[in-house]
């Protein structure tokens, strides 16, 4: 995976959570966690975040996103935990493809 293809899915990530919160772009980081303690988004916000994802992955890169894991919510292991561990999970699924 190229530094221009993640930063693309960067910039879609963080445009998608300001959009679906009402906060600006520039709130969303990398660093910034998804879901457990700090997390910075409702549940419904992060449903719409990943169907939004799915979406995308598909239309953009033809890429299957699923999100229906049971490990998802994983509070250690997730890839949730943070906008970079859901852009490097996206990444991956462009590789591995």
């Amino acid at each position: 995976m190229n530094t221009l293809s993640t930063s693309r899915i960067l910039e879609f990530v963080t445009t998608e959570l300001g959009s679906i919160t009402g906060r600006p772009t520039a709130d969303f980081t990398g660093e910034t966690p998804l879901i457990g303690e700090g997390g910075s988004v409702k549940s419904r916000e992060l449903v719409e975040l990943l169907i939004s994802i799915e979406d995308y992955m598909e239309e953009e890169f033809g890429v299957e996103f699923d999100w229906t894991s049971d490990s998802l919510m994983s509070r250690d292991s997730s890839i949730l935990r943070n906008v970079d561990s859901l852009v490097g999970h996206m990444a991956r699924l462009m590789v591995s493809d």
